[in-house]
């Protein structure tokens, strides 16, 4: 849903934190850096 937090190895993840490295990922993958599919349903947890 978009909301809460959830922890991983010790460390806090929210939304703004999941955005900024969708944005990063966005970035790089428009570089040729990463050659990878986004699937922002899946990062959201909306599959």
């Amino acid at each position: 849903m978009g909301t809460g937090v959830i922890s991983l190895r010790g460390k806090m993840i929210d939304a703004p934190i999941v955005k900024r490295s969708v944005t990063t990922l966005k970035i790089a993958q428009a570089h040729g850096l990463i050659d990878m599919e986004l699937d922002e349903e899946e990062i959201y947890g909306q599959k």
